[in-house]
Formats: C-alpha cells, sequence, structure tokens
C-alpha cells in the first residue's frame, strides 16, 4: 500500500496483462481450413494420378473356369483408379461365373488387380437338355470347360427334372446327389467309374454302381439305410440273383426284381 497526496492510502497495480488481437483465433483457424484443403487436393490428386490405374490382372486358381471368363468379369476396373475401386462388386461378379465358388479381389499397388478363384468341385456329371454338365455338392451347375483326369469317371446323373438352363439341380434331383454321398459312405471310397444314377422314375432311384454291378432301387428318402441293408447281405444277394436289380426300399426285406418287374419300372 502507498499512500497518495491526500493521506489517503492507494493499492498499487500490478503490470498490464496484454491481450492478444481477436483476429488472432480466426487466423489460426483459416490456416488449418486452408491446410486441410491443401491436403485434400493433394490426396485427390495422389488418388487420380495415372500412376495408381488399374492397368493389369492377375487370375489365380482356376483350372476349369476360362482365364477370360475372369477377365470379362473385372474388365470394367482397367484404367480406373485402383484405389476407388469396389472390391465387393467385383468379387460379386467373378463368383456370378458358373463354376466360380468364391474369389477374392486384391489391390496390387500401383497399377495390379490379383483376382484368386477357388472353383467349385465336380461330384458328379448330370445330362439335363442333351448336354452334359458338372454338378457340385450344393447341386450348382457348371459347364466342364477344359477336362480334367477324372471328369470321365465321375457319376452320371440322367432322367432329371431340373430345367435346362438352370443353374442348380431341381429339389427333386438332389436325390441323386444323396444316393452317391451314401454309397460312398456305406463303401468307404467314391463311386466307382460307370456309375449311373437314374431318377427317370419319381418313386425310387435305380442306382448302378458301376458297368457290372447289379442296378439297386433305392428309396428317394433314405438311401443309405437301404445300401446299408445292402452290405449287410451282400454275399446272399450274389448267390440269389447275380446281375439281377435289387429293390432295397422297403426295412427288412431286399427283393430280386423279376423280369416282368424290369418290364413294369
Amino acid at each position: 500500500m502507498t499512500r497518495n497526496r491526500g493521506g489517503g492510502r492507494s493499492r498499487r497495480r500490478g503490470p498490464r496483462r496484454s491481450r492478444s488481437p481477436v483476429w488472432r483465433p480466426a487466423v489460426a483457424v483459416a490456416g488449418a481450413v486452408a491446410a486441410a484443403v491443401a491436403f485434400g487436393w493433394a490426396a485427390r490428386a495422389l488418388v487420380l494420378s495415372p500412376a495408381l490405374r488399374v492397368a493389369r490382372t492377375a487370375i489365380v486358381g482356376n483350372e476349369r473356369v476360362p482365364k477370360g471368363a475372369v477377365q470379362a468379369a473385372v474388365a470394367d476396373a482397367l484404367g480406373r483408379p485402383i484405389l476407388l475401386l469396389s472390391l465387393p462388386r467385383l468379387r460379386a461378379a467373378v463368383e456370378a461365373i458358373p463354376g466360380v465358388e468364391h474369389a477374392l479381389i486384391a489391390r496390387r499397388l500401383p497399377d495390379l488387380l490379383e483376382v484368386r478363384v477357388r472353383e467349385r468341385r465336380a461330384v458328379a456329371r448330370a445330362e439335363i437338355g442333351g448336354h452334359e454338365w458338372l454338378v457340385d455338392t450344393a447341386g450348382f451347375l457348371f459347364p466342364p470347360g477344359p477336362g480334367l483326369p477324372g471328369d470321365a469317371d465321375l457319376p452320371l446323373l440322367r432322367g432329371l427334372a431340373t430345367a435346362e438352363g438352370s443353374r442348380t439341380l431341381a429339389a427333386a434331383d438332389r436325390a441323386g446327389l444323396a444316393a452317391i454321398a451314401a454309397l460312398a459312405s456305406v463303401t468307404g471310397r467314391p463311386a466307382p467309374p460307370g456309375t449311373v444314377v437314374d431318377l427317370t422314375t419319381p418313386d425310387k432311384i435305380v442306382l448302378h454302381p458301376g458297368p457290372k454291378a447289379p442296378a439297386l432301387w433305392l428309396d428317394r428318402a433314405e438311401p443309405e439305410r437301404n445300401l446299408e441293408q445292402l452290405f449287410a447281405w451282400q454275399d446272399k444277394v450274389a448267390a440269389l440273383a447275380p446281375g439281377r436289380p435289387v429293390d432295397l426300399r422297403f426295412p427288412g426285406r431286399l427283393t430280386i426284381v423279376p423280369a416282368a418287374g424290369l418290364r413294369r419300372k
């Protein structure tokens, strides 16, 4: 405290605080905005750079599916900025190819698009509309394409209700796949070469497990149970009627089909 000239006391004033000009925060904000805009333009220029546009494709994993079919499915990507591509859309285009089960699309900077495909695994052949198709375990149909070893030994499905042009087997025809799977399950090995599954008649499956084996009549709903019954009695069947069809559709009973029954089937 100090005394003033009139004898009173006055408070000692401290040093004055300097105040920042009101325009400084605005300048800082403007600078940040300008920097962001500049960064955005730089990023846009980089993304749209000719060096980062798709110029090549690499197809991996295809054996049966033609390489050209995969390239055609992703042809729209050529020349486009690689960082802006919709990979899910390209994957869907590749997976729409018959014979492709799954696809993986990857960018390989600066200009390569890599497409990895997993093809459907054929478990049978199918006669539809005068043409032969391949079938996988889920019932999807696809063209044979370049033949692979073992294709000719796959079981043949005939007498199908599936319409020509269908992508999958009709529900009624999937009993044929069940019969093939049941045969492999019961015997412990794949269906032998020359196996034919005939679905012409709606009340049964006629399974020919090899060119020299007798025809087996199976229930469409329970082919595995029918085949287990056969293999329990296979010695009796071979002795009673070698080469004759055997009706296995009824539990606890097998029937050697007489010649008259063959004419009525």
